[in-house]
C-alpha cells in the first residue's frame, strides 16, 4: 500500500513537459468557448426581461443556461492560466508574479471601473436608489461574499471577485509549493463538504469560505486538467486523441444540461447539490480538450469559426456592459423604458465594441509589454 502511494506521489510529481497541442503560442477553440459562454450568458439575462407565459420566455426557460455560460469561463480561466503559469515556468525557470498581477490587472480592472463610473453617474442623474455598499463589493472584488447589499447593475461581477480571489491564491501556490497538483486535487476533493454545509446553513457560509470555494471549484476543475496535461504519465496515459470521441462528446452535453435541469429545480439535492457541479466541471473539461485535440472535426470548424472569434474578442466588454441594458422586468422601471427589445441587445454588442476598440484595447497592448510569452 505504502509503496502504491510513493509511486502515485511520484507519478504527480513528474516534471512538466509540453504537449504536442499545447505546444503553441495560440491555443485553438478557447475562443470559441468564451463566446458560447458569454451568448449562454445573454441569453439566460435577456429571458428576465420577457413576459412569463410567452413562446420566446417558454423556449429560453428551457435552453438559456446562464450559470453554465459563467462555469465554461471559470474552467476556462483556471485552464489558460495554468497553461500560461506552467509555460513560463519550463521557459524560464522561474515566475515573475510582479509581472502576473500587472497583466491581470490590465485585463479585468480598467472596463470593470469604467462601468461602476458610467453606473454612478447615471444612478445621480436618474435617482436609482444604488447605495454605497453596491460599488464597494465591486471595486474591492468581494462582490461574491455577502457583506454588501446586492443590485442587479453591479450583481455580475460576482463572478470577477472569485476570479480575482482565485489569482490571489494560486499563482503563490504553484510556485512556492512542489505539491501543487495534490493541492489542487484536495481542494477540488473538499468543495463537496464545503457546499453541503453551505446548503444546509447559509448563515455560516461566508466563514467557510464557500462563496470562493463552490464557484471556483470550476476554476480548480481547469488547473487539474492543465497541470494533468503537462503531466507526462498522466497526459501519455489518458490525453490521447483516442480517448476524446463523439459518444463521450455528446454523453458529457446530455449530463450538463440535466445537472441544470435537476438542479434548477431541486430534484434530487441529495446527489447534486455534493457531486452534480464537479461532474459537470470535467464534463465542461472534456468538451474543451475534444475541442482542441479533435482539429478535424466540425465542432472544431464551428468554434474556430471568424464570428464566434470576433464575439470572442469583444465578450469581456460584453459581459461587463450587459447588465446596465438587459434589465429585468420590476428592477428599474426607469431605464426599462429606454432599454427594450431588440434596442437593449443591439445596445450590449454596440456597447461592447466600443469599449473593447476604444478602451479596453489600449490597456491589452500595455498589458503585452508585460508578457513573457
Amino acid at each position: 500500500m505504502i509503496s502504491k502511494i510513493k509511486a502515485i506521489t511520484k507519478q504527480l510529481n513528474s516534471p512538466f513537459i509540453t504537449p504536442d497541442f499545447l505546444d503553441v503560442k495560440y491555443i485553438p477553440s478557447l475562443d470559441g468557448w468564451r463566446a458560447v459562454a458569454i451568448i449562454m450568458v445573454i441569453q439566460a439575462h435577456f429571458m428576465l426581461t420577457l413576459e412569463k407565459g410567452t413562446l420566446i420566455h417558454t423556449i429560453l426557460k428551457f435552453t438559456a443556461i446562464g450559470i453554465l455560460g459563467v462555469k465554461i469561463f471559470f474552467v476556462l480561466s483556471g485552464f489558460l492560466i495554468t497553461t500560461l503559469l506552467i509555460k513560463e515556468k519550463i521557459k524560464f525557470g522561474h515566475l515573475n508574479l510582479k509581472k502576473f498581477f500587472i497583466r491581470r490587472a490590465l485585463r479585468i480592472v480598467p472596463v470593470l471601473y469604467l462601468y461602476l463610473i458610467s453606473v454612478f453617474v447615471i444612478n445621480q442623474i436618474l435617482k436609482l436608489n444604488l447605495i454605497q455598499s453596491n460599488f464597494l463589493g465591486p471595486l474591492l472584488y468581494i462582490n461574491n461574499f455577502s457583506f454588501f447589499s446586492a443590485t442587479w447593475l453591479t450583481g455580475h461581477t460576482w463572478s470577477l471577485a472569485v476570479e480575482e480571489q482565485f489569482y490571489l491564491i494560486w499563482p503563490f501556490v504553484f510556485k512556492f509549493l512542489r505539491n501543487s497538483f495534490k493541492i489542487c486535487l484536495i481542494i477540488i476533493l473538499i468543495i463537496p463538504f464545503i457546499k453541503v454545509f453551505q446548503h444546509l446553513n447559509q448563515e455560516i457560509s461566508n466563514y467557510i469560505l464557500a462563496p470562493f470555494f463552490v464557484p471556483a471549484s470550476s476554476i480548480f476543475t481547469g488547473v487539474l486538467i492543465s497541470l494533468s496535461c503537462f503531466n507526462s504519465r498522466i497526459s501519455n496515459k489518458l490525453i490521447k486523441q483516442k480517448n476524446f470521441k463523439y459518444g463521450i462528446f455528446i454523453v458529457c452535453s446530455i449530463w450538463i444540461y440535466v445537472n441544470y435541469y435537476i438542479s434548477a429545480r431541486g430534484i434530487y439535492g441529495i446527489y447534486s447539490v455534493p457531486f452534480g457541479d464537479i461532474f459537470t466541471d470535467f464534463c465542461i473539461a472534456y468538451l474543451i480538450l475534444f475541442s482542441i485535440i479533435r482539429k478535424s472535426h466540425f465542432i472544431f470548424a464551428i468554434l474556430n469559426s471568424k464570428f464566434i472569434k470576433k464575439i470572442c474578442v469583444i465578450s469581456y466588454s460584453i459581459y461587463i456592459w450587459q447588465q446596465l441594458f438587459i434589465i429585468p422586468k420590476g428592477n428599474y422601471p426607469i431605464l426599462e423604458q429606454y432599454f427594450y427589445f431588440p434596442f437593449n441587445l443591439i445596445l450590449v454588442f454596440g456597447f461592447g465594441f466600443l469599449s473593447y476598440y476604444f478602451f479596453e484595447r489600449p490597456f491589452l497592448k500595455l498589458k503585452d509589454k508585460f508578457s513573457n510569452h
